[in-house]
């Protein structure tokens, strides 16, 4: 296991650090660089994260095996932290989007005010689907990437949203301790 002191490696650099972002049409893909690469999730890293993000733990999760991200979260990598908060992140965007909708439309009186109140279930099934892969690029650099694919998002915005991750998972490593 690499040393670190304090969420940083040895030099002082962020853990991650985001090496390239690119699009192709309904998917983004970052490459981003561990330091120290076997860098992982610790116990009180997945605690905080978890309270801070209520809906991860109940993310779908497909590393070894199918089940929730809160029973694989302790151990895995930093990029797979950033790949299923960066979703978190998008899912969360397009809820208050429809949200300020509904309720813009029902101030208008243009919708009956049922709308005002959406039900969670309908507004559930109106965020347009959104999935992750993080694979290794290379192990020994401490190289992987991350794909977010998704439909009716802006590719920019979704650029956006995994810097806004690698830079939450980056402040938390220095915060906590990780194994």
């Amino acid at each position: 296991m690499g040393e670190q002191i304090n969420g940083t490696s040895q030099d002082g650099k962020e853990i991650l650090t985001v090496v390239s972002i690119s699009n192709s049409g309904s998917s983004v893909s970052a490459a981003v660089c561990v330091t120290p690469p076997n860098a992982r999730v610790s116990e009180q890293m997945a605690l905080v994260i978890l309270s801070e993000r209520k809906t991860l733990s109940e993310h779908a999760c497909k590393q070894a095996g199918i089940g929730r991200f809160k029973d694989k979260i302790i151990g895995t990598t930093l990029p797979h932290l950033v790949e299923h908060l960066a979703i978190d992140l998008l899912v969360e965007r397009t809820l208050n989007a429809i949200r300020k909708s509904a309720k813009e439309q029902a101030y208008a009186g243009s919708v009956n005010h049922r709308i005002a109140s959406i039900d969670a279930r309908d507004t559930l099934s109106r965020i347009p689907p959104v999935s992750g892969h993080t694979r290794w690029l290379d192990k020994g650099l401490g190289t992987m990437n991350i794909t977010l694919t998704f439909a009716a998002q802006d590719p920019e915005v979704v650029s956006e949203v995994i810097t806004r991750a690698v830079a939450r998972v980056n402040r938390l490593a220095i915060q906590q301790e990780f194994r």
